[in-house]
């Protein structure tokens, strides 16, 4: 069973390895910064022992009306059209499979 929270300092993110260096680096040294600075949020899932077994972090954005799919912007009374993007996903090397 995993829980999700928001990234907060008391998180161990030292031993968190998904593989990918840059995803790593982001998660151990840049994602507090990214929050301090409202640029992002991170959210991490906490495996049974609260280890770090994955994370995601989400910004808000904009797509442009004639640049949507017209499902997606007949539906839509803004303009631009408001979105969520998922800017990094990563899960531990032990979750993985």
């Amino acid at each position: 069973m995993f829980s999700i929270e928001p990234l907060h300092k008391r998180h161990d993110r030292k031993g968190f390895d998904c593989g990918e260096p840059s995803l790593n680096m982001f998660l151990q040294q840049y994602a507090t910064q990214m929050q301090k600075r409202f640029a992002t949020q991170v959210y991490v899932a906490l495996d049974e022992q609260q280890q770090v077994a994955g994370f995601y972090s989400l910004s808000v954005t904009q797509i442009q009306r004639d640049q949507s799919p017209e499902q997606l912007s007949q539906y839509s009374p803004f303009q631009p059209i408001p979105a969520a993007l998922i800017g990094r996903l990563a899960t531990n090397q032990q979750h993985q499979g």
